[in-house]
């Protein structure tokens, strides 16, 4: 069961940037963010890569400047299954919902089942994977009894904090790209991404859908173990691919000239893409939106917290 401790950190420890903590011993590793500022969005000529379809200008405009006040923490890897396992006894957690996965005999997405959630997906994952099939509820009730067993304000990530993560302090299409220009098969050596070693597992034909799929090898045809690829230089792991993560976000629409725009909260946002996901996810400018209640194979979830 999880305490209200420091775990060998003082009270009175200065949060400085690169710092690593934890606030109890079960709890994540938790790393200090500095503040920042950064271009949010993504420009119209933004290179995806030789076959991929352009930008979304629908979800990543308007590019603005936009930044992060203050600083925070942010847990140094995705939630892993056995952390969230710790929630799962404590609060006698009960999915209502099935989740959905890959559909292995049809070879296409949208497979359900009641016995599938985060203890089984519908593939194998080892303890130190990161826990899928978490809807935004779940995630939101995962960081409040973080909150409540340690007294510190963990809560998920917002878009902005989000999104300055994942860009690294680079303005790239993504951030291993060199001069702007979008390397897709460099994307092996950074991130669990969906590659060649997931289309031979979920046999699908990747030259059919080349635009879907990565043209290299990572070595892990699903999810793989949180932290396996380099972090990035504020020693944060994951920010793209392995799971899509939950951030503290609504849909919403960008308004036509001189109106406002929109927000609809039963839709929130998933960022990051994920061990399947169509590589013109995998970007820091590209958000998408899931149904609250949604439990799917390739969502899970990251922690932040504010620092006193």
């Amino acid at each position: 069961m999880l305490a209200p401790c420091h775990a060998g950190d003082s009270p009175t420890v200065d949060y400085l940037p690169g710092h690593e903590f934890r606030d109890c011993f079960n709890c994540p590793r938790m790393v200090v963010i500095p503040p920042g500022r950064f271009i949010k969005g993504s420009p119209p000529g933004e290179a995806l890569g030789e076959g991929t379809p352009a930008r979304d200008a629908a979800n990543e405009t308007p590019q603005e400047p936009a930044g992060v006040d203050a600083a925070f923490a942010v847990s140094v890897t995705e939630v892993t299954r056995t952390q969230f396992s710790l929630f799962v006894v404590e609060e006698g957690y009960d999915p209502e919902w099935e989740c959905i996965t890959w559909n292995f005999q049809a070879n296409h997405w949208g497979a359900r089942g009641p016995s599938w959630s985060w203890s089984d997906p519908g593939f194998p994952q080892g303890p130190d994977h990161p826990v899928v099939c978490v809807s935004f509820t779940e995630a939101q009730a995962y960081a409040r009894w973080l909150a409540e067993k340690t007294g510190e304000p963990y809560r998920l990530l917002t878009d902005e904090e989000w999104e300055y993560l994942a860009r690294d302090r680079t303005q790239g299409a993504r951030p291993w790209d060199s001069a702007g220009i979008s390397q897709r098969r460099d994307a092996c050596a950074h991130a669990n991404v969906m590659d060649l070693d997931a289309a031979d597992y979920l046999n699908v034909d990747a030259a059919a859908a080349d635009s879907h799929f990565f043209p290299c090898r990572d070595g892990y045809p699903l999810t793989a173990p949180v932290g396996s690829f380099p972090a990035n230089s504020y020693g944060v792991y994951d920010m793209l691919g392995n799971a899509w993560e939950w951030v503290d976000g609504c849909m919403y629409t960008v308004p036509a000239a001189g109106e406002a725009p929109t927000e609809d909260c039963n839709e929130r946002l998933i960022r990051g893409g994920a061990w399947q996901a169509k590589a013109w996810y995998v970007r820091p400018a590209k958000r998408d939106w899931a149904p609250y209640w949604l439990r799917s194979a390739r969502v899970g979830l990251r922690i932040a917290r504010d620092l006193h």
